[in-house]
This record gives structure tokens, C-alpha cells and sequence, in this order.
């Protein structure tokens, strides 16, 4: 599960034991893995909290808690893909050294990012 929010200072990064910040990498956003959906409703109202300390907020189109899908997480939710940084992370097929074919939560460039650069370039 993913719960994207801005992480930048030290009291976001302690919300959980456990949560784990993956990215905090552009004003405004961020990324935190955690292990359970309980987990990342808790660490998101916390992260909510801290902002609200701070006078700000989460923007509420823009936040979610997102399930990485793939071949070992096989559970049902609404919504299993996020766009991050231009790229869209979700479900693809990959395949593995063995030519297996399998599922893999991982990302590629974003479509209309893709489309703006061929666009421009081209």
C-alpha cells in the first residue's frame, strides 16, 4: 500500500515504526510503503496531523492509499495504480530470467508525459 504525501521533516519520518519513506523527492510530494492498509490509514491521519500542525494539508484529490498488486500480493482493491514523478507505477507483466511470465507492481513513463515529449521533440 502506498500513501502519497509530502515527507520532508523529521516528525513525518517518525509517524510509524515500520512505515517505510520511499521518496521524498519533489515540493509537495512523497511516497510511504506500508505493510497493511490498517497501517496506511494510520500513517496517513498521522502525516494529516503533523501537516495540519504545520498549517497545511493534504490535498484531497491527490492523496491515496494505493495496493502494489503483483504476483505475490494477489488481493482485490480499488485502486492498484499512482502516478509519481511522471512515471505511473501499477501491475505489468514482466518476465524473468527463466522466461517466466509473472506480475510485477513497477513503474513506466507516464502516457500523457510521453506524448507531450514525443510532441515536443518530434
Amino acid at each position: 500500500m502506498a500513501a502519497p504525501a509530502r515527507i520532508e521533516d523529521a516528525a513525518l519520518h517518525r509517524v510509524h515504526s515500520g512505515a517505510h519513506v520511499v521518496v521524498d523527492a519533489a515540493p509537495g510530494d512523497g511516497v510511504v510503503h506500508c505493510k497493511s492498509r490498517a497501517q496506511a490509514e494510520l500513517v496517513l491521519r498521522r502525516i494529516g496531523e503533523r501537516l495540519q500542525e504545520c498549517g497545511l494539508e493534504l490535498h484531497p484529490d491527490k492523496t491515496h492509499i494505493v495496493y502494489c498488486q503483483d504476483v505475490n500480493r494477489r488481493e482485490t482493491h480499488p485502486v492498484v495504480q499512482f502516478t509519481f514523478l511522471g512515471y505511473t507505477f501499477r501491475p505489468r507483466k514482466a518476465v524473468d530470467k527463466y522466461g517466466r511470465v509473472y506480475v510485477n507492481f513497477a513503474p513506466a513513463v507516464n502516457h500523457a508525459i510521453e506524448e507531450g515529449v514525443r510532441r515536443r521533440f518530434v
